[in-house]
């Protein structure tokens, strides 16, 4: 399970940081332009150069980056939430099942499709890179494979893959 302390001391600071460490790029993305981008008239004009800024302009800037960065704590909060539900485990072996069930039809295209919805979840899941592995290796896409399955050996660090990732990789590399 993920640990939540290093991604909320960095989004206290940045908004937007905790996000993309929770695996959510984009919108933490554009939540830590959108401040920075609201903070730096802010500083200018309240701080560094209150006589050339407008003092308006300055208060302003600066309840726009509060607003961002509330914005941001509320975002984030939501998010650890959704990645702490008792029932998203369940949902995921759903999806693995579903995954599971399509590779052993040598359905690659459906496979793909619920383990990309299980790794939209918790894109950090060993199995679901394992059988995202499965999937690549069964499509013929050897290269996309292989960084899957070391993607899915740096991930596995309970060792409960350890075996099929060292048939795949060789256990030396």
């Amino acid at each position: 399970m993920r640990r939540f302390f290093a991604p909320t001391l960095f989004n206290l600071l940045a908004p937007g940081v905790g996000l993309v460490m929770l695996g959510r790029p984009w919108i933490g993305l554009a939540l830590s332009a959108s401040f920075l981008i609201a903070a730096e008239p802010a500083i200018l004009g309240l701080i560094s150069l209150p006589g050339s800024i407008p003092r308006t302009f300055g208060w302003a800037a600066l309840a726009a980056a509060g607003a961002v960065w509330v914005i941001g704590q509320g975002l984030l909060a939501a998010r650890i939430r959704f990645l702490r539900s008792p029932e998203l485990p369940r949902e995921i072996a759903i999806l693995h099942r579903l995954a599971r069930r399509a590779l052993s039809r040598s359905d690659f295209a459906a496979a793909q499709a619920a383990i990309a919805l299980a790794l939209s979840i918790d894109d950090a899941d060993a199995t679901s890179h394992v059988l995202r592995a499965r999937a690549l290796s069964g499509t013929g896409r050897q290269a996309k494979a292989r960084r899957a399955w070391l993607l899915a050996r740096r991930l596995d660090t309970d060792g409960k893959h350890t075996e099929e990732i060292a048939q795949h990789l060789g256990p030396a590399e």
